[in-house]
């Protein structure tokens, strides 16, 4: 999970600075919807806990959920991936597709 700050509401979504470069959406319409009851309880300078829902490779857009999503847990290596456990480690390497640990 990420804190962010509410830094603007539009029709279609919340937008979050979380601390990434650009901002993150908490869609209000869509495949990735969130209850609309919850997104009008925001408002601007909220703080609020977000999660990475989804990153569009071809724009760059973040959207962004209230709660984990759930993904499959695989395991590569001794490393679990379950989208919720954290891991620590140091960037090795950046790449245009990603950054490595």
């Amino acid at each position: 999970p990420y804190e962010g700050k509410v830094v603007s509401i539009a029709d279609f979504g919340v937008f979050v600075d979380f601390g990434c470069e650009k901002l993150g959406m908490l869609p209000r319409t869509g495949s990735q919807a969130i209850d609309t009851d919850a997104l009008d309880q925001l408002n601007i300078g909220t703080q609020v806990t977000v999660y990475v829902t989804h990153l569009s490779r071809d724009t760059g857009k973040i959207n962004l959920g209230l709660t984990p999503k759930r993904v499959p847990q695989t395991r590569i290596w001794s490393v679990l991936a379950d989208g919720r456990t954290p891991y620590e480690g140091t960037v090795s390497n950046h790449a245009s597709f990603g950054t490595f640990f």
